[in-house]
């Protein structure tokens, strides 16, 4: 069953310049400017609870030509990222449970690689702003590795697997079968293209979002404070996975 998610208006005021969009279609690997404004699209989000246990989030990140050129230009899924892990973190209670947080790329080696670290504010000053306002230079089309690295994590907690990309990827088509086959508690899927949810991915019980060129880029904060909401609703550890929008 499909479950289409409520629509979310957006206003003007939840970017602060929209003319660096151009600019940020280019291939660069600097620290840039915020371009969303973090204060009105929190406002738009859904406060969030404590989870029931410790909880890592796992964030894998496709930096390959096709999401730069074009199915995410601007780049700004990195810092709609880091909107939702302000928003977590403004609420994040001091003692366990806590959320924990892991930053990859598919190519493992990028600027924005982070090793599971508590969500903290000194992280987010320190870490996360970081990595998270650098626009890499680009990378591979390649999920395997960064998903099997990703399962090799330990953690005693949940653990909840986000994977941002368009899937056009040089995988076999057996990476599909991996990612449904995940130990993650959650696997979580933001398809950035034009043309849909593929089928070899649409097929899978899997929870998916499709994020178009078009779409209001605050919508990637919105898909990952749903996940958390997710998270904190749950109050056993046994998967609960297909969840489509």
């Amino acid at each position: 069953m499909r479950i289409v998610d409520p629509p979310v208006t957006f206003g003007r005021a939840l970017v602060v310049d929209p003319m660096p969009y151009y600019r940020l279609g280019q291939a660069t690997a600097r620290q840039r400017q915020r371009v969303l404004d973090p204060r009105a699209v929190r406002g738009t989000l859904p406060s969030v609870g404590a989870p029931p246990v410790d909880v890592l989030l796992q964030v894998l990140f496709d930096l390959s030509g096709s999401m730069s050129s074009g199915n995410d230009a601007a780049g700004l899924r990195f810092e709609a990222t880091l909107i939702a892990l302000e928003h977590l973190t403004a609420a994040a209670p001091r003692r366990s449970p806590r959320w924990s947080v892991q930053l990859a790329s598919f190519d493992l080696d990028s600027a924005v690689e982070l090793s599971p670290t508590p969500l903290t504010r000194r992280l987010l000053l320190r870490e996360l702003c970081p990595r998270l306002l650098t626009r890499p230079d680009g990378g591979t089309s390649t999920l395997g590795p960064s998903l099997r690295a990703a399962e090799t994590t330990a953690n005693p907690g949940m653990r909840v697997l986000l994977v941002l990309s368009d899937f056009e990827l040089f995988d076999p088509v057996s990476i599909f079968d991996e990612l449904e086959a995940s130990t993650a508690d959650l696997v979580v899927a933001l398809v950035f293209n034009s043309r849909g949810v593929p089928p070899q991915l649409e097929s899978r019980d899997l929870t998916f979002h499709h994020i178009a060129p078009a779409d209001e880029p605050a919508i990637v904060a919105h898909y990952l404070i749903a996940t958390a909401q997710t998270v904190t609703h749950r109050t056993t550890r046994a998967p609960q996975r297909a969840f489509r929008g």
